[in-house]
Parts: structure tokens; C-alpha cells; sequence
């Protein structure tokens, strides 16, 4: 009986899951008004200019290679305002700062 009864229960138990689970919905694309307000928020937080803006700092690492012989460097933005800025650009033993 037990030998009947195990594949049984493992097949129940099988459907039981498969049958149960909720079938995934596909997602609608978003409406052109909806896409609009969501570039203009991202255009107001990502101008550095305007009042309020929170500063914003950026490192980037530089590898620039020419024929057999590469170097690397760091370019690095450091800002607070549209007069207040630091942009710094290290590459071996060469380097630029300019200060506003």
C-alpha cells in the first residue's frame, strides 16, 4: 500500500504547487504624462545650477593607452555652486586643478 501511496502524494503535492502559483501579469507601459512628470523631476534634481542643488562630487578612473604604452589617471569634479568648483584631472606624473 505504502508503495502505491508515495508517488501518489509526491504527484499531489507536485500539482498542488504548480496549480497554485499566481501567473505572473505583464507590466503596462507607462502613459506620456506619467513619463513627462518623471523627466522633468529628473531634469530639476540634476541641474547643478539651481538653488539648493546639493553639492555633487564625481571620480572617474582614466586608462588611456596610445601604441604599447598606457597610463592612468583620475579626472575629479568636486561641486558646491556655479561659482564654486574644483575640477582636477591627474594622469602620471602630469596634473591640471582648476579652481572657481
Amino acid at each position: 500500500m505504502w508503495r502505491i501511496a508515495k508517488p501518489v502524494i509526491l504527484l499531489v503535492f507536485a500539482l498542488v504547487l504548480v496549480l497554485s502559483s499566481v501567473p505572473a501579469l505583464a507590466q503596462s507601459l507607462p502613459d506620456k504624462n506619467e513619463v513627462r512628470e518623471w523627466i522633468k523631476k529628473a531634469q530639476e534634481a540634476s541641474d547643478l545650477r539651481s538653488p539648493g542643488a546639493a553639492p555633487y562630487h564625481l571620480v572617474a578612473k582614466i586608462r588611456y593607452a596610445i601604441g604599447d604604452k598606457t597610463m592612468d589617471g583620475t579626472y575629479e569634479i568636486l561641486w558646491v555652486a556655479a561659482d564654486r568648483y574644483r575640477v582636477e584631472f591627474r594622469m602620471g606624473d602630469i596634473g591640471e586643478t582648476d579652481l572657481v
